[in-house]
């Protein structure tokens, strides 16, 4: 089965293919949570999850020498999700200083 566009609706997608030993194809869903494989052991993922993409942002902010930034984005579940990894991974990267929290914005 291929998996549903966006990782709030695979999450409960995914669940129902674990219960009916069907194999789900992520290609767009990129929440960690799916990465449990005892929770979600019928899913596979084309992409990668939100974490990876945290530490790539991080370690280009890190390679440009920017030490202060802010994180604005939507409010859906992925980019909430993207910017408390990478608020997470500022925390344990002491060279790296979140101005504040991020900021969501509606788009209309």
């Amino acid at each position: 089965v291929l998996g549903c566009g966006y990782s709030s609706v695979t999450v409960d997608a995914a669940t129902y293919g674990r219960a009916s030993e069907t194999v789900m194809i992520g290609y767009s869903a990129t929440s960690p949570r799916l990465s449990n494989k005892e929770l979600y052991s019928y899913f596979l993922r084309l992409c990668t999850p939100d974490s990876a993409q945290a530490a790539v942002i991080t370690d280009v902010m890190q390679a440009n020498d920017w030490h202060q930034f802010a994180f604005l984005s939507t409010s859906d579940a992925y980019a909430q999700g993207l910017a408390d990894y990478v608020a997470q991974l500022e925390g344990e990267r002491t060279s790296l200083q979140l101005k504040g929290a991020y900021h969501s914005v509606e788009f209309a």
